[in-house]
């Protein structure tokens, strides 16, 4: 994924965090909450530019990086996605034995 206003830091442990990129903030988290975060920073006067526009200054390179990123975040989620149906299916038939049980 692309955001101009958010950084990967790697942090001395090997671990990561991302925060905010914007002037003097240190607001850290997941890109979650430092997606939420940014909300503090809004200015309506000065509206963001397309994201055409900022993956047109890309290269070639660049590109194909984000479009990997993007296939290993799709796998990553179809694979949770299998495994959470999964479970759901077994609690579903944990708890119909336990009704029938009692």
């Amino acid at each position: 994924m692309y955001f101009t206003r958010i950084a990967e830091l790697l942090l001395d442990d090997g671990s990561t965090v991302h925060g905010c990129k914007v002037t003097d903030c240190t607001f850290t988290g997941s890109v979650g909450e430092v997606r939420a975060h940014l909300a503090a920073h809004k200015d309506t006067s000065d509206p963001a530019p397309p994201a055409r526009s900022q993956l047109l200054g890309l290269t070639t390179a660049q590109l194909l990086e984000k479009a990997a990123a993007a296939d290993r975040i799709t796998k990553d989620r179809d694979r949770w996605k299998s495994r959470a149906l999964t479970a759901e299916r077994k609690l579903k038939s944990i708890h119909h034995a336990l009704r029938s049980a009692t």
